[in-house]
């Protein structure tokens, strides 16, 4: 996987431990003269903005989030972050299973089908792209038959299902999955208050990118 400005490592997830955050949107909201409201989202989905501060408690900590840092260059890469709430396929962050998703169906054909993660209810779903899911974890399977770890892989971006055989036209493609999101550091400086008794900081501001 080689995408400018993204390096393919964890953020050390001990430290996203304590963390504060999660989604969120950018909506415009206009008032009418009559006391309605238009509202306009900029964002068809949304990103994901956390302060793992809390996670940094003790020396080592502060010296593997500085190393981490360091290597990053402040703001200048992103990396990959496992969402402390949201890194599963399944509902209430439960291990993946082969039929949490759906993909899509198959026409005889194709063999790359993209994953995503559902949110809400019908008819009012939405649907998020998964960008950086983890190949160990890749569960699939067909019209509810799961298929062996050689009979589907994830492709080299971490973002696609790829089946050896198309599956028949009809079929329901199915899949779950841990994944990852893409990240960065939300400020080029770190301000550590050293004690004692060990290290800590204010703040630690990490967002999510677009890749």
């Amino acid at each position: 996987m080689d995408r400018p400005g993204f390096h393919n490592v964890m953020f050390p997830v001990a430290i996203t431990v304590g963390a504060r955050g999660g989604p969120g949107y950018a909506t415009d909201v206009t008032q009418l003269a009559s006391g309605g409201e238009v509202r306009q989202s900029r964002w068809s989905r949304s990103l994901r903005q956390w302060d793992v501060a809390g996670g940094v408690t003790d020396f080592a900590a502060a010296e593997l989030l500085l190393s981490f840092f360091e290597a990053r260059q402040g703001r200048r890469y992103a990396f990959r972050l496992r969402d402390p709430i949201d890194h599963s396929s399944a509902l209430g962050g439960a291990a993946p299973s082969p039929t949490d998703q759906t993909l899509g169906t198959g026409d005889g054909v194709s063999t790359v089908f993209p994953l995503i993660k559902n949110y809400g209810q019908a008819p009012y779903t939405v649907t998020r792209a998964i960008a950086l899911a983890d190949p160990a974890s890749l569960r699939m399977a067909v019209d509810g038959t799961e298929l062996s770890p050689t009979d589907a892989v994830l492709s080299a971006d971490g973002d696609a299902a790829v089946l050896t055989t198309p599956p028949q036209a009809g079929a329901t493609i199915t899949a779950g999955y841990l994944f990852d999101v893409p990240a960065r550091f939300d400020r080029d400086d770190l301000e550590f208050l050293v004690g004692a008794q060990g290290a800590s900081l204010p703040a630690v501001p990490l967002r999510e990118v677009r890749l």
